[in-house]
């Protein structure tokens, strides 16, 4: 095997990239041979690192003419080409292919080029790039952009080794920008030439216009549909794709789905059979079928979809077009995308086995790469779960990797503790208790589970010794559990891998019984709890949770939540000997802040009291609520017992008046001060109730 590379000021990968492929330099009978076209930082000291074959070759604007420099000097049977950006996380079927003998059934080969358009490495796609060909007489590359090898063909080895390539990563500091306007120009000449020969140009044309001018880059897609249709070329369907996905992202469903019809129908001398593109087509109909609310079909699409991408990834749709370009949704990070919808489809259709039926034979746990789509699928697997009443739990379970496990152990548990689950209570606990071998911290919890919800009561002792092996986080119900039953929180607390906050806002925010057991959480109960800055935060949410009792029509004592919550910031600040605002944890200041807005209030000083608490909600948005009711008995009293002006006695005065003649009977006189008081004080919200009683 020869490795070929062309560089120019690469520094930034090119050691990454090198040492990726290390283990093909060292496990397979090979030679890396690198021309640098005109670098001025440290690329060649680099590349002479890892090979001796390091020339420079003169740029003359022209990519195939650089890459075939590399080419004429090879001493392998196959050539593999790759770009300095380009960082291999795996090369191991590459070094079997060729120590096996396999590479002597293959003309060419494929490595997936994982493309990201963000530094963090979130959003990609990927493609299937045609590097990896038998030297054959005549093998050269041509197009001075673009340029790909004339030889590449069939039969095609696709391997899933994968490169990360950072090279389409767009913002302004990046120099991808400057190469888009040298790819443009380049381009522009060869379809001066080739506008009436190379569908590809068009396609080109608009991946590299459509960052910089959207406009142009739709009218060379356009103008490409039209010449292939005329031509007969496959190019079609990748122009297609292009088409689909744009419309996707501008959420034009409804278009989408008419590019996917004229997809399917395009001429049979260009889709005789299946395509690779068939499975993103396929998936861009489903998802834009979905996202429109036609459910029933979306389910269709996605049947379709699903045995299409499995050949994909098999490399069974080895067809011309995927190798032009990159396909945009499909791939292994979007996959549990499709499930999660397809499943939602079905619930929300009823039918729960053809759910249950895909989410089991589905590859699910192949895919679990996403944090956020994991949790959601465990979430939609819990649910489906408890349809059939947890009988095949172990099934569900197993579909998760160690991660999604820990998901799907979560939602079990949160399903014990919603209103709606009361009848399921004991099911949900045999299920629970099923799975609980395969997980020791789930194990550890579960008779903690069963007595309260058999007897409402839990030890302390068994929690502490619990959440100090564990971390209360991973099980956060365990403080609800603590706070219904009224036991002493401080153990908790002080336990050291216990973040006390967090569990409170999960407990908040999923266990609706949670507002209740705050509010009824007696301050004697707490003990030494004032002397932990993680009890204002526990104070806090209780007056949150009070709040929402208080709008459903409860009664609650904002004043005096809100007095313990002030009580903690002098507490702390009285024991610690810190008086400094400055120095104060960043739980402590805001308590302490509500500690001068309750001695502010108490010696009338309403301004100051009101300016506290404004610097209080700044300072921590979370208090917003609290203040706004806290704020109201404020303001009433001062009210009560700020000095009236003299406009306002005089108001009193008149309205008495009114009021006696009323009394009297002395409705003329009555209605004839009431109009004369209007002129001078309209706006005084008592005249419509004055006006009520003068008839």
């Amino acid at each position: 095997l020869t490795i070929g590379m062309i560089v120019k000021n690469e520094e930034k990968y090119l050691e990454q990239c090198l040492t990726a492929i290390k283990p093909i330099l060292e496990n397979v009978d090979c030679e890396l041979i690198i021309a640098d076209t005109g670098s001025t930082d440290r690329t060649v000291e680099i590349a002479r690192k890892f090979t001796d074959n390091v020339f420079y070759f003169e740029w003359i604007k022209d990519f195939a003419a650089a890459r075939n420099s590399t080419l004429e000097k090879a001493k392998g049977e196959w050539y593999m080409y790759l770009d300095a950006d380009e960082i291999f996380e795996s090369c191991d079927e590459i070094i079997d292919f060729f120590n096996s003998g396999e590479y002597k059934k293959y003309n060419s080969a494929s490595y997936i080029q994982r493309n990201y358009s963000d530094e963090q490495g979130n959003y990609y796609t990927d493609f299937r790039a045609p590097r990896l060909t038998k030297i054959l007489p005549g093998t050269r590359f041509i197009k001075p952009v673009h340029e790909h090898l004339n030889t590449y063909g069939e039969p095609i080895r696709v391997f899933n080794d994968y490169v990360h390539h950072y090279g389409y990563v767009f913002n302004e500091d990046n120099p991808e920008l400057k190469k888009l306007n040298r790819n443009y120009e380049l381009l522009l000449k060869r379809y001066e030439t080739e506008k009436d020969s190379d569908a590809v140009i068009y396609l080109q044309l608009f991946e590299c216009l459509m960052d910089m001018d959207n406009e142009k880059a739709v009218k060379y897609l356009e103008d490409g549909i039209e010449f292939c249709k005329k031509k007969k070329d496959i190019t079609l369907a990748a122009l297609y794709r292009k088409k689909a996905h744009c419309l996707y992202t501008n959420k034009e469903y409804e278009a989408v789905l008419n590019v996917c019809r004229e997809y399917f129908n395009m001429d049979k001398r260009i889709r005789s059979g299946a395509l690779g593109s068939d499975a993103e087509i396929t998936a861009l109909s489903a998802l834009s079928l979905f996202r429109l609310g036609r459910y029933e079909e979306a389910i269709q699409a996605y049947t379709r979809f699903f045995p299409l991408y499995k050949d994909y990834r098999n490399g069974k749709l080895n067809t011309p077009d995927v190798f032009l370009t990159a396909l945009q949704v499909i791939s292994d990070g979007n996959f549990l995308v499709f499930i999660i919808d397809f499943v939602q489809a079905c619930i929300k259709t009823y039918k729960y086995k053809t759910a249950q039926d895909y989410f089991l034979a589905l590859p699910v746990e192949e895919y679990c790469t996403e944090k956020k789509q994991i949790g959601e699928l465990a979430f939609l697997a819990a649910e489906l779960a408890g349809l059939f009443d947890y009988d095949d739990i172990y099934k569900y379970y197993s579909k998760f990797d160690d991660y999604g496990k820990k998901c799907f152990e979560g939602q079990l548990i949160g399903r014990l503790f919603r209103a709606e689950n009361k009848d399921k209570t004991e099911e949900i606990l045999t299920a629970i208790g099923s799975i609980a071998p395969y997980s020791k911290p789930l194990s550890a919890a579960l008779p903690v589970y069963k007595e309260f919800f058999e007897n409402r009561c839990a030890s302390l002792e068994s929690l502490k010794v619990f959440s100090a092996e564990y971390g209360l986080e991973s099980f956060p119900e365990m403080l609800y559990i603590a706070v219904a039953c009224g036991l002493d929180l401080v153990p908790l607390m002080r336990l050291e891998n216990t973040d006390i906050k967090t569990c409170i806002s999960i407990c908040y925010n999923t266990i609706r019984d949670f507002h209740s057991a705050l509010e009824a959480y007696k301050a004697e109960y707490i003990g030494e709890l004032f002397e932990l800055p993680e009890a204002a935060a526990f104070v806090l949410y209780s007056m949150k949770a009070a709040i929402v009792i208080k709008e459903k029509g409860g009664k609650t004592e904002i004043e005096r939540l809100f007095g313990l919550y002030a009580d903690i910031g002098a507490l702390f600040c009285e024991r610690s000997g810190n008086f400094s605002e400055e120095l104060l944890p960043a739980d402590i200041l805001p308590a302490f802040i509500a500690n001068t807005i309750i001695i502010k209030r108490k010696s009338r000083d309403f301004h100051g009291c009101f300016s506290e608490m404004k610097r209080l909600v700044t300072l921590c948005p979370e208090t917003a609520a609290v203040i706004a009711e806290y704020q109201k008995d404020v303001a009433a009293e001062y009210e009560r017992v700020r000095p009236k002006t003299e406009l306002e006695q005089l108001a009193e005065a008149v309205k008495s008046n009114i009021r006696s003649y009323i009394s009297m009977g002395n409705m003329a006189a009555a209605l004839h001060t009431l109009n004369e008081y209007k002129k001078i004080n309209p706006s005084d919200p008592e005249i419509a109730e004055i006006s009520k009683l003068i008839k």
